[in-house]
């Protein structure tokens, strides 16, 4: 009894300041999610395609199933940190360039916030949902494909059950269209799509969605995302899909 009104205090006083207070579980966390995922798929190689600062690496490394994470991160401020954060742990690999459709050199555009960076135009659509998302710099970085990477590194054994998780900011056709070969032997994708054009040039998740379905895999949850606060409308969500 005790115990109960102990945590209907603390939900009141949470409501008050303006937040919420609640046990994880499976169902409201999806950190817990995705862990449940890799464990369900017996996943150990987690290849992380825009990590930024590694803030989505770290979450899993310590999962018992994870024997190796190699990320890629072209932007050199953010891939600086992502090295620091991974010399810690051996199985972490991290790559400096971006991956796409095909070998190049690009200019990625740096955003305020650093995680809404892309080598593609932010929208208006995107600033006013965000305002700390616009652009404050450019740098060139390389780009080649992840069929490419794979065929000139052993860093990626195919003896192992793969996650390819991809969050590009409006990239993720061209990450996909450069890893046909690969994807045969991905087990889940997990990949950042839009509902509405924040990009210029981007695909949304109807194009993406059928290019999904085309390669042989089925939606097995949706994280929601990105919203608009002044509207409330979802704009990005995580979808995660396995092989049918």
């Amino acid at each position: 009894m005790l115990k109960q009104s102990i945590l209907l205090l603390i939900t009141k006083l949470g409501k008050f300041f303006g937040f919420l207070i609640f046990r994880r579980n499976v169902n409201n966390d999806p950190e817990l999610q995705v862990d449940r995922i890799i464990v369900n798929h017996s996943i150990s190689l987690i290849i992380d395609v825009g990590a930024n600062e590694g803030q989505f690496a770290e979450k899993f490394i310590k999962n018992k199933n994870i024997k190796k994470i190699i990320s890629f991160e072209p932007i050199t401020d953010a891939f600086n940190v992502l090295k620091r954060r991974s010399a810690s742990y051996p199985g972490w690999l991290v790559q400096n360039f971006a991956l796409g459709s095909e070998e190049g050199i690009a200019q990625i555009n740096i955003s305020s916030n650093s995680v809404s960076s892309s080598l593609r135009k932010l929208t208006e659509n995107h600033t006013k949902a965000a305002p700390n998302s616009k652009n404050i710099n450019t740098e060139k970085v390389a780009v080649t494909t992840l069929d490419t990477y794979y065929e000139n590194s052993d860093t990626i054994d195919l003896t192992h059950r793969i996650l390819l998780k991809i969050d590009t900011q409006g990239f993720e056709r061209e990450v996909l269209m450069g890893a046909r070969n690969l994807l045969k032997s991905v087990d889940v994708i997990m990949l950042e799509t839009s509902f509405t054009v924040l990009y210029d040039g981007q695909a949304l998740f109807d194009e993406i969605h059928e290019f999904m379905r085309n390669e042989g895999y089925k939606i097995i949850n949706i994280i929601p995302g990105f919203k608009d606060e002044r509207t409330g409308q979802l704009l990005q969500a995580d979808f995660v899909y396995s092989r049918k």
